[in-house]
This record gives structure tokens, sequence and C-alpha cells, in this order.
């Protein structure tokens, strides 16, 4: 991992999505608070052919780029440094123990650890249920896999 630098907005791939969790968040108060003393913490980017993916810090990077800024502080990987299962891993764990998630964004988390794991279920209901406090049952798995594929109908009747 390479030391925090200041990346431009322009040269990271906002549309990327593939380590994201966020369900419609709620900026405001991180974009107080980023207005009131700075980013205090920088967002993890991997560095690509084409620029910069967002690993983890989707939520302050769409704050500071409502608030105007040009560039944003980063920590930066090399691109074959992880592979996408470790940086997803390490995306989730720093969103658990800093802001938690609500239901839908537990199931896209779900959804989206299946997909990395190649449809492992039972690895899944075994080891990351529980860090949802979720009992590791295989129905309470596919409730919330179901919930997943509606996120985008949930996304737009709000």
């Amino acid at each position: 991992m390479k030391s925090i630098q200041k990346i431009p907005l322009s040269e990271i791939d906002l549309a990327d999505r593939t380590f994201s969790v966020n369900f419609r968040p709620d900026l405001e108060r991180l974009r107080a608070s980023i207005r009131e003393v700075g980013l205090i913490q920088p967002v993890l980017l991997r560095e690509t052919a084409k620029g910069y993916q967002i690993v983890s810090g989707f939520r302050r990077m769409a704050a500071t780029q409502q608030l105007g800024y040009a560039d944003i502080e980063a920590r930066l990987l090399e691109e074959k440094e992880q592979e996408d299962l470790n940086l997803f891993l390490f995306s989730l764990h720093e969103n658990l123990t800093t802001r938690g998630f609500n239901v839908v964004e537990t199931a896209i988390a779900l959804e989206k650890l299946v997909h990395f794991l190649k449809g492992d279920s039972t690895l899944v209901v075994k080891t990351f249920l529980p860090i949802f406090s979720l009992e590791t049952n295989e129905k309470i798995l596919n409730t919330y896999l179901s919930l997943a594929a509606w996120r985008m109908r949930l996304k737009n009747s709000y």
C-alpha cells in the first residue's frame, strides 16, 4: 500500500460499485463533518490501468464530490495487490466497525459475498451471517438474497 496521496476525482471511476454496499445513504452529517473539519479518514483506492477504483469510502467520495472538491485524500493499492474478495472483505469490515448496515445493505453485502465466493452459500452462512448478527441458517441467507434482488425496485420507490 502506498502512502496517502491527493487524487483528482476526475481520475476515479465513480460508477464502479464493485465493493459498495450503500443503499440510499444519508450524507448530510458526513458532508457537515467534512465541511467543518475536512476529511478525517482517507478513502482506499486501487490503481488500475484506467485510473482508480474505489475499494472503501464510497460515502466519503460522494460527500466530497457534492461539496465540490476537485480531489480527495486516498491510500492507494497496486492493481494486482489484492484479489477482489479480499478487498471486499476489507471494505465490509471497515464499514461494519464504523457505521453498520441497514437491512438492504446487509442483503447487498451477502449477495456480493455469494458472488465473490462463486456461489458457496454454505461458507456465507457459516462464516458471514454471524458477522451481521444473523442466525446461521440457509433460509435467512435466501431471504436476504431475495431482498437484494429487489433493491432496484426499492431504490426507485423512495
